[in-house]
């Protein structure tokens, strides 16, 4: 029997892209940028949509003076690439920045360990970095570079792989810039993983491959300046913490299969590999690990809300593909793109956020009829309420989702969370609940855990 490509032989990973601008300044032959590191799973998921290219054809009539009332001739169209990545059971905070923006990390100090600041700049995807001194550092160690709780630098922690001099080799790519004189420190954990909002999305590529009964990689496919569109996150009582990338949208692809062809440039390339996937083997975060706080309420008191049903948080970036007049194709090799998107334009940001509780008194129906007005010595103030859901898996291990990450307050950039909808139905159940459909404007999540590097 020939072989046959089966429904569970396959690997999903992905990875920042470190750099990325218009698709002509992409420089490796086959569009892969540190194809090696793409290495990281989003979560425990069964099936997803691949962004494989939706192509447009334009037929015209005329001229079909045999056609018969058929076509005469057709012309290509744009390119569109779009998939999604449904219920992933969510391992450790990695996957949770790509709809919303970029993370930073932060380590615990090591008493008496290295120490330095950085001697010169680097640009994101260096694997080196040069110290003014490295003294105390030594291989193996993990140094943290930046400090974003204490400057705002754009921090992360690295693994040393090698030292030589004033100069470490690094583990994994720098996924940020950083300025000459910026802190470096040894840290070990438990490491602090900020996501913050940032006005454009960091680009990932995905690669995927699939294997036949042969145990042969049949197909590979890279998608590259992939971001996630639309993406969200909840959590339904009795079940996990779990995530939707709704909708991914990636510029362009490189695929290969086992059967070498040279006929379907652009998008074959015998250059993709495989990476070595890193799995996660740790739990997911239970429902039952949950606790939500509604703070800022009532007079400036928090409330915990302790019978939460179900949680669900969606975030739209409103990304445009741009199909810009230009001399578009792929430097070196100077090979057509096919008419795929210049860029991946981010739009305006919203979420939603729902909530299903069952209720104890009238505080939340309490909290809709007040329209986000509360009382503030002198004056009443229309400024919101603040929400912070945390779901605990251990010591030192905890996923925080926090609306909006400062204290709300009346006026621009600066309200919270508002209740739009909160009805309570009569029902035939034991229990009454209530669906809160709640406007909110930003959002920050904290990952604590033992994993040094998130990319």
């Amino acid at each position: 029997m020939s072989p046959v490509i089966r429904g569970e032989a396959w690997e999903l990973s992905l990875a920042p892209q470190f750099s990325e601008s218009a698709i002509a300044d992409v420089v490796y032959s086959d569009g892969v940028i540190y194809p090696s590191y793409i290495t990281h799973i989003p979560g425990i998921f069964n099936t997803a949509r691949l962004p494989d290219p939706d192509f447009e054809f334009t037929p015209w009539y005329g001229y079909g003076t045999n056609a018969k009332r058929n076509w005469y001739i057709t012309y290509k169209g744009k390119a569109t690439l779009s998939g999604g990545i449904s219920d992933i059971q969510i391992l450790n905070g990695i996957p949770l920045r790509f709809p919303i923006g970029e993370c930073y990390t932060e380590g615990t100090d090591v008493g008496g360990g290295g120490g330095s600041t950085l001697d010169g700049a680097v640009t994101a995807g260096a694997l080196t970095v040069t110290l003014a001194s490295v003294l105390d550092y030594a291989v193996d160690d993990f140094i943290q570079i930046g400090d974003y709780s204490t400057n705002g630098n754009k921090a992360e922690v690295r693994k040393i792989t090698g030292i030589s001099g004033v100069v470490l080799t690094l583990n994994y790519p720098l996924s940020y810039g950083h300025s000459t004189g910026e802190t470096c420190n040894e840290v070990t954990s438990p490491y602090t993983h900020t996501i913050v909002e940032t006005w454009e999305l960091s680009p990932i590529q995905l690669s995927v491959r699939n294997k036949d009964t042969a145990a042969v990689d049949s197909i590979l496919r890279r998608y590259i300046s992939t971001k996630v569109n639309r993406g969200s996150f909840g959590a339904t009582e009795g079940e996990t913490l779990r995530m939707n990338y709704d909708d991914i949208m990636s510029r362009t692809m490189r695929f290969k299969d086992k059967t070498p062809s040279s006929t379907l440039t652009p998008w074959y390339s015998a250059n993709i590999s495989a990476p070595t996937v890193d799995y996660p083997k740790t739990e997911p975060y239970y429902f039952s690990y949950g606790q939500l706080t509604a703070i800022n309420v009532h007079g400036g008191s928090s409330v915990g809300i302790a019978r939460v049903k179900e949680f669900a948080l969606d975030v739209s970036n409103g990304i445009e593909p741009k199909y810009y007049v230009n001399d578009d194709y792929f430097s070196p090799n100077s090979y057509t793109s096919e008419l795929v998107p210049y860029e991946l334009r981010e739009g305006k940001r919203e979420y939603t956020l729902r909530l299903v509780v069952d209720i104890e008194d009238a505080n939340l129906f309490l909290d809709l009829l007040r329209q986000g007005v509360y009382v503030a010595s002198p004056n009443q103030v229309f400024r919101g309420f603040q929400i912070q859901m945390v779901f605990t898996r251990g010591t030192n291990d905890t996923i925080t989702f926090l609306t909006p990450p400062t204290t709300p307050d009346a006026g621009g950039d600066k309200m919270g969370c508002l209740i739009k909808t909160g009805k309570i139905e009569i029902v035939d159940r034991p229990l009454v609940d209530q669906t809160l459909d709640i406007l909110m404007r930003s959002l920050k999540v904290t990952c604590v855990d033992n994993i040094p590097v998130y990319p």
